[in-house]
């Protein structure tokens, strides 16, 4: 049986559809399947005491409305806190609370 790796798919929100595609879909956007936790982490890494190695990350979806945003939540390996990140096409970096009632951090991010 043909097993796809998870991290070889993609969850896309079209306005009130919800479809799955296979990543390379969205490899020509700047921030892509295969980078998105790059920016993710730099973003947590650039904020004042943020370490991401202490957050637990799940798979990415990927909303197409206007350019085209990614969201991850996750939740402190600890098991106290969540959090919603949003990655928008400009390397933005959100970082939200876990309902997304209060914007924690917003950090610009540059990949070399």
């Amino acid at each position: 049986m043909y097993n796809i790796n998870s991290s070889e798919i993609v969850k896309v929100h079209e306005g009130g559809s919800e479809r799955t595609t296979h990543k390379n879909e969205f490899s020509n956007l700047k921030v892509n399947r295969d980078n998105v936790f790059d920016y993710v982490i730099a973003g947590v890494n650039q904020t004042e005491g943020g370490d991401a190695s202490l957050i637990k990350f799940q798979q990415p979806e990927f909303s197409a409305q206007d350019d085209g945003i990614w969201r991850i939540a996750a939740n402190n390996k600890s098991g106290h806190g969540s959090y919603t990140f949003i990655v928008e096409q400009d390397g933005t970096v959100q970082i939200w609370d876990g309902l997304m009632n209060e914007k924690i951090e917003e950090q610009k991010v540059t990949l070399n």
